[in-house]
């Protein structure tokens, strides 16, 4: 054997001796383009940290100074093959069934930084020098020198020393050295520190421990400290299987390219961080040095995971991306869903903790790389969505479809016969299980006083059946327990809630609260009245929490007087059946004490349908039918403006009678009691009271024109293609030139409308310009003022706008408006 100077004189003088024109030449430009393939300064790092693992170090120190880097391991000491290895292009000394590291490869990428890197390794010392040679020919990167001595401080607490000076700008990013966290030794086999010095001498050391292990998986902790103060540690779960290699993937192209088709297993992981209480917890998401490794973190590939996976991927040079197109790593994704589901899935559910809430941490959305997205992430959304990965609350392990989730507060009113009742063939769910959002979607959800409408009904169904079997004990707990504190947290619902039958009577039935009343005192209803008048249970109200609870939601306390008054209208159904068959005088009569029973709440106008009320012409028509004469002073002026001459639509206007010689508050409490009998229904059809503003448009502008001596002629909505309401009348065989006006009628209730003008009305508006005017009506249904604007003006406003704000319009209009009266 060779004395190792020897032996480098000799590699020396083999390549110096190769044909100059061919090989060395060829050296040269492989190795340039090596270099160039690396795309960060520091990439080369993760070659050196894999290398140590390699070579069974249990200790690696990385340390930069101003002017140089040095990296120090405790493992083998260099072999002949390790040094003709890194003399080659692209070549390693490992077998391709167990190495990592391509220390040939990755240490070329050294010459973006040095020009003169130094190697000491046991019985080695040599370095490169591109200094050394005078001949630029001489592809230096490969031609080691010699070291008689040190060049640089050799520590001997390690076996393995690289030092590498820094020329010119050249420089190690920061980052490279402070993205090394803990999880860079998660996946290595040998190396449990890690220790790195920067620029700025600040000591950051990693180290990795093992914990224990079972026969599923391992548990390690892994520990940073900076300037001697320990991080608090991190606990990760991994979980490993080996798994024979296909023909189809080892006769792919590229598996041998990449010189894989010799191996015949591999293995792969997946890590899971645990938190301070040893439960399952969310790894950050990211790109995939967080979330993939290739035995050290890959860079720049988003995987959307929230754990670690790990697999001899096939990157590019640099680890900044996965060989596309790649049997390999397909194949090696399969691997890594499968160790998921056959091995850590059922180790999850065999927990007594992880077995509650690793659906979260399994559950990926769509999205991220498509090798993990397709391979790993999608199949674990239909697995979880098709397996029973949840628990029951009797500790069983079900499906999604069999889950069923129920509020925390009703639970304890809701026995098993009860559920199996209201839900058969479901489960109900573990209080402790953890779910992601995307997969509750899937499970049906309990009663619940809102939400979903299966919920509501289903709760609906529970208060019926409870209501039949009388089961006071159960609506005491469900008002006290559920319903109380719901409405406490949460004040606004009281309003969604008061028309919902949820509150049980005296004669056992469920109602909403417009149709309650509370009877703490005990009066006796007579019999008359049991059909308009429901009470709270007595159970219910003699609960003084309940009590002041209902009487919070404004429930009315029944009263001598509210008996009473409902006594008097105990004829109300024998008048329904006979009112076509009273007298005016009769009808008129009885509408007055129904509505003094409606002020005092003893009747509700949904018992009133069957009222008619009379016209001004002395017909009785249906409310709904009527719209308010004046003397109710409504908000729309419509009798006034039919007065006028404003609006010609065929109204029915209800009587003035029953407000005459009345106060204005009166009157007020007539038009409530009138309204809620239905008159002015009309008025909210959309469509309805759009026609009647139209119209008082049409005819004020019609007014206006000929107030203003010009004859003006009306288009049928049916024939209006040209964009405007109003031309000039014909007269004879022509316009009358002098008085060519074309108009556009817009109409609005509102007193500061904005215009809208359509595609053909505002080309019309560009065409004529100054002989197109828009006559903006406000205020149409209680004061139609009539605004004119001319066409040319507006152009002026809006440009190509055809929405003209008030604003605008209003400044143009100003000069000339019309009334009508």
């Amino acid at each position: 054997m060779l004395h190792p100077k020897e032996f480098i004189e000799q590699i020396q003088q083999r390549i110096l001796h190769s044909d100059w024109e061919f090989a060395l030449d060829g050296y040269a430009g492989s190795i340039d383009r090596l270099q160039k393939a690396f795309p960060r300064y520091g990439s080369f790092l993760m070659e050196f940290i894999q290398n140590a693992d390699d070579a069974h170090s249990s200790k690696m120190k990385i340390e930069i100074s101003p002017d140089a880097l040095h990296i120090s391991n405790n493992g083998w000491p260099f072999s002949e093959k390790d040094v003709t290895s890194i003399c080659k292009v692209g070549r390693s000394s490992k077998t391709v069934q167990d190495y990592i590291g391509y220390l040939g490869v990755g240490f070329k990428a050294v010459f973006l930084i040095s020009k003169k890197p130094q190697i000491y390794s046991g019985a080695w010392q040599f370095t490169f020098d591109q200094d050394h040679w005078n001949d630029s020919r001489i592809p230096w990167q490969i031609v080691p020198l010699w070291l008689a001595q040190p060049l640089s401080p050799i520590s001997s607490e390690y076996n393995t020393q690289f030092y590498l000076p820094l020329y010119g700008s050249a420089q190690i990013p920061k980052t490279e050295i402070d993205s090394l966290n803990s999880r860079i030794l998660l996946f290595l086999n040998h190396l449990q520190e890690l220790e790195c010095v920067n620029q700025q001498h600040k000591h950051r050391t990693i180290t990795k421990s093992f914990v224990s292990e079972t026969a599923d998986y391992q548990l390690f902790q892994l520990q940073e400290s900076t300037q001697g103060v320990a991080h608090p540690p991190e606990q990760w779960l991994l979980f490993h299987a080996k798994f024979t290699v296909p023909n189809h993937v080892q006769n792919d192209s590229l598996t041998i390219e990449w010189e894989r088709q010799q191996v015949s297993a591999r293995e792969v992981a997946v890590a899971f961080k645990l938190d301070h209480q040893n439960n399952l917890s969310k790894g950050e998401k990211g790109t995939a040095h967080i979330g993939v490794f290739s035995f050290l973190p890959l860079k720049e590939i988003p995987s959307g995971l929230s754990f670690v996976v790990q697999a001899d991927f096939l990157t590019m040079t640099g680890r900044g991306e996965l060989a596309r197109e790649c049997q390999w790593n397909t194949w090696l994704a399969d691997c890594l869903r499968e160790l998921l589901v056959a091995k850590c899935i059922p180790a999850f559910l065999a927990h007594d903790s992880w077995k509650f809430h690793f659906t979260e941490i399994l559950y990926a959305l769509p999205g991220g790389h498509e090798l993990f997205e397709q391979r790993i992430k999608k199949p674990l959304r239909e697995y979880l969505l098709q397996h029973p990965v949840l628990v029951a609350e009797d500790g069983s392990s079900i499906k999604i479809a069999q889950a069923l989730m129920v509020e925390k507060k009703l639970r304890p009113l809701l026995d098993g016969q009860l559920l199996q009742q209201l839900y058969p063939q479901k489960k109900v769910l573990h209080e402790r299980c953890s779910i992601p959002a995307a997969l509750q979607n899937y499970i049906e959800k309990g009663p619940a006083l809102w939400g979903e409408l299966s919920s509501e009904e289903k709760l609906q169904e529970l208060l019926q059946l409870k209501a039949r079997q009388k089961d006071l004990t159960f609506f005491l707990e469900f008002y006290r327990s559920y319903l109380i504190p719901a409405v406490e947290e949460n004040p606004s619902l009281l309003l969604r809630l008061k028309d919902k039958p949820l509150f049980l009577t005296d004669d056992a039935l469920l109602i909403g609260m417009p149709s309650l009343y509370l009877n703490p005192r005990g009066l006796k209803v007579p019999f008359q009245l049991r059909e308009f008048l429901k009470l709270v249970h007595p159970a219910l109200t003699s609960d003084n929490a309940l009590l002041d609870f209902f009487s919070s939601c404004r429930l009315p306390t029944l009263s001598q007087e509210d008996i009473d008054g409902l006594l008097r209208s105990k004829e109300l159904l024998y008048v329904q059946q006979h009112w076509n068959s009273f007298s005016d005088e009769e009808k008129k009569a009885k509408i007055i004490t129904y509505k003094e029973l409606w002020e005092k709440g003893s009747l509700m106008s949904q018992h009133l349908g069957f009222i008619t009320l009379p016209d001004r012409s002395g017909e009785w028509v249906p409310p709904t039918q009527l719209i308010f004469s004046a003397g109710y002073n409504p908000i729309c002026k419509l009798h006034e403006l039919q007065a006028k001459g404003l609006l010609d639509f065929p109204f029915n206007f209800v009587d003035d009678g029953f407000v005459h010689n009345c106060t204005e508050h009166q009157k007020s409490s007539w038009h409530q009691f009138f309204r809620q009998l239905g008159v002015d229904a009309k008025l909210s059809e959309k469509r309805f009271k759009k026609n009647i503003i139209e119209r008082i448009g049409v005819l004020l502008a019609l007014r206006y024109e000929q107030h203003k001596g010009r004859k003006a002629q009306e288009i049928p909505h049916s024939q209006e293609v040209f964009g405007y309401d109003l031309m000039p009348e014909e007269e004879g065989e022509g316009f009358v030139q002098s008085a060519e006006r074309y108009i556009e009628i817009k109409s609005s209730e509102k007193p500061n409308p904005d215009i809208y003008l359509t595609t053909r009305q505002f080309r019309t508006l560009q065409e004529q310009r100054e002989r197109y005017f828009v006559y903006v009506i406000t205020d149409a249904l209680r004061n139609p003022t009539l605004h004119v604007t001319r066409g040319d003006q507006l152009l002026m406003i809006t440009q190509i706008r055809t929405v003209i704000p008030f604003r605008k319009w209003w400044d143009s209009a100003k000069e000339e408006e019309f009334k009508g009266s």
